[in-house]
């Protein structure tokens, strides 16, 4: 006899349990640093424009990005792409209008 899978209704409480009770992390947390190049256009493409988007100089969204204490949540899709929290909320923009088609290898993006 083939079993159907649980509906969402069946695990939602479940669920539910699991966010309200939190999970245990099984590593310790660790410090990690990424450098970060804001010094040539080419590697800082888009920092006039949050500036002016925020009404920040570069060089005080340079600051406010460095400052901002950041979490790793979530491993992603592909190697090395990590899901972080954290980013100071003056920084918060919404997404581009129209996407960029290719992004760097090793790029920080913030969205």
């Amino acid at each position: 006899m083939i079993r159907s899978p649980p509906s969402r209704a069946d695990l939602q409480p479940r669920i539910d349990a699991l966010i309200a009770g939190g999970l245990k992390a099984g590593m310790k947390s660790r410090r990690v640093t990424i450098p970060c190049c804001y010094d040539d256009p080419e590697f800082a493409p888009d920092l006039k424009e949050v500036a002016e988007r925020t009404k920040k100089t570069p060089e005080q969204v340079i600051a406010t990005h460095l400052a901002s204490p950041f979490k790793v949540y979530v491993l992603g899709f592909m190697p090395g792409l990590a899901y972080v929290a954290g980013l100071e909320p003056s920084l918060y923009l919404p997404r581009r209008s129209q996407p960029r088609v290719r992004v760097p290898r090793s790029s920080v993006g913030i969205a």
